[in-house]
């Protein structure tokens, strides 16, 4: 898993099972969590995001995370075509 690339300065999260736990004890710290969800969806892969989030929260994090408009654009054409291919 390539997480060196989203979570570079925070060698601990480069760890899955770190990251996991993070993410897990963040969940009501709307800050962290929101923060390293923005880390993933901006740096990190898509197949190494989807172990930790679905794709429904990924949809719903859009609306909440700070993220380049660039990479808005790459997850909101991500989400259709992943909804296309679920009909």
């Amino acid at each position: 898993m390539l997480l060196k690339s989203a979570f570079w300065d925070y060698p601990e999260l480069c760890d899955e099972k770190n990251l996991a736990d993070f993410l897990r004890k963040n969940e009501e710290n709307s800050v962290r969590y929101n923060w390293a969800v923005s880390r993933l969806l901006e740096g990190a892969r898509v197949k190494d995001i989807l172990v930790f989030l679905s794709w429904g929260e990924i949809e719903s994090a859009l609306s909440i995370v700070k993220i380049s408009e660039e990479q808005r654009r790459k997850w909101i054409r991500l989400l259709e075509v992943y909804a296309a291919q679920r009909k």
